[in-house]
């Protein structure tokens, strides 16, 4: 058997519209999937450590992706201070 014709596992969800046209505008080709390798080892070791807590923390938005690091939390406040303001209507 070949290298290729090696079974891969893959994950596939479904998005919406919107979704799908902001990650294809946000990131560059060839980075999503990295990116989400990467989110998913996080996602798997916070489950791993947690427990159905952790899950349930996020499906019940208990628990926000930008809450869990406080890395992510100034990452987001810097992002912010560097978008244009919008004018007042």
């Amino acid at each position: 058997m070949s290298k290729d014709d090696r079974w891969r596992p893959r994950l596939n969800l479904d998005i919406t519209e919107e979704q799908y046209h902001k990650l294809q505008k946000i990131f560059p080709w060839g980075v999503k999937q990295e990116f989400f390798r990467l989110v998913l080892d996080d996602i798997i070791d916070l489950v791993e450590r947690k427990g159905e807590r952790a899950i349930a923390a996020v499906l019940t938005k208990s628990l926000q992706f930008k809450e869990i690091s406080k890395t992510l939390k100034e990452l987001e406040e810097d992002l912010a201070d560097e978008r244009p303001k919008e004018p007042p209507s």
